[in-house]
This record gives structure tokens, C-alpha cells and sequence, in this order.
């Protein structure tokens, strides 16, 4: 028995696939795409292939939202990469947890200015009691640098 593939949001479809196309001795052809890794569909009659082609955009939908939400794909898993071979991808690293973001601007250019509030590098003005400046100072320091200096730093 067969069931019917299923069809996603039309906000969460995939418009455009880049699939890779090989055609056998026996004159069946080969589907693959490098959006989904692993997967390959085969065909040698309009039906068959008509079904790879939607089971293309199909896999190709289930490997991006695993990448949105920080999981391999399951059958990216089970491939190797292939050096100078653009379809077959990168190396992938499951993502544990958030991703730190690291700072912009090392604490030493940050400058208090006359009035006890903090201009950062970008420009913008921190009051002495907020949680940045907090954080700057902190790292300050840890680095062994001043903390009440007013005016710029080098």
C-alpha cells in the first residue's frame, strides 16, 4: 500500500532544488540533491520519476528544518564528504545548546566619560548602573585594566 507524500505549508515550501541527474546503463535515472544529503530517488518510467522529484523537495524540506533547529539530518549522517565534489557538501557538527555570542568590542575600548556614563566604541552611551556596563567593567577587570578612568583608552 502506498500513502501519499506529505504536503507542506506553502510558506515552509521549498521553491527551487539544485538536483543532480544520472542516468544508469539500464536507462533508469538517478536523483539526487545536495539540500538533502543521503537521499536519492530513482526512476525509469514518467510516474516513478515524477514521485522521486517530489520526494526531493520532500527530504530537502525535513534537512532544512532539521539545520533551522540545530539537528543533523538523518541520512546527512550516513554520507561522507567528498572533496572538490560541490554536490556533496561540508562536513556537518550537531550544534549543542545556544550559540554564545561573542562580544563586539573588547572592554578596553569602552571610555567613561566626564558624567560617570560609559560610551561604548559603536558610539552609543551606557549608564554606570546597567547591566553592560556592569559586564565591562567585570572584564575589565579580569583583564587588570582600570575601571574608574575617565576619557579614552588605548
Amino acid at each position: 500500500m502506498t500513502y501519499p507524500l506529505p504536503v507542506p505549508h506553502p510558506r515552509d515550501r521549498i521553491r527551487v532544488l539544485d538536483i543532480r541527474v544520472e542516468r544508469f546503463p539500464d536507462g533508469r535515472i538517478r536523483f539526487s540533491t545536495p539540500m538533502a544529503r543521503g537521499w536519492a530517488g530513482v526512476g525509469n518510467s514518467p510516474i516513478q520519476v515524477t514521485r522521486a522529484l517530489l520526494a526531493a523537495f520532500t527530504e530537502a524540506a525535513v534537512a532544512g528544518y532539521s539545520a533551522a533547529h540545530g539537528h543533523v539530518y538523518d541520512l546527512d549522517t550516513m554520507t561522507t564528504t567528498v572533496p572538490g565534489d560541490a554536490l556533496a557538501g561540508g562536513p556537518q557538527k550537531r550544534r549543542r545548546g545556544p550559540v554564545e555570542r561573542r562580544a563586539a568590542h573588547p572592554p578596553e575600548a569602552w571610555a567613561m566619560q566626564d558624567d560617570g556614563t560609559w560610551r561604548s566604541p559603536a558610539g552609543r552611551t551606557y549608564q554606570a548602573d546597567s547591566a553592560m556596563v556592569a559586564k565591562v567593567r567585570a572584564n575589565r577587570i579580569a583583564k587588570g585594566l582600570p575601571v574608574d578612568t575617565h576619557g579614552t583608552e588605548g
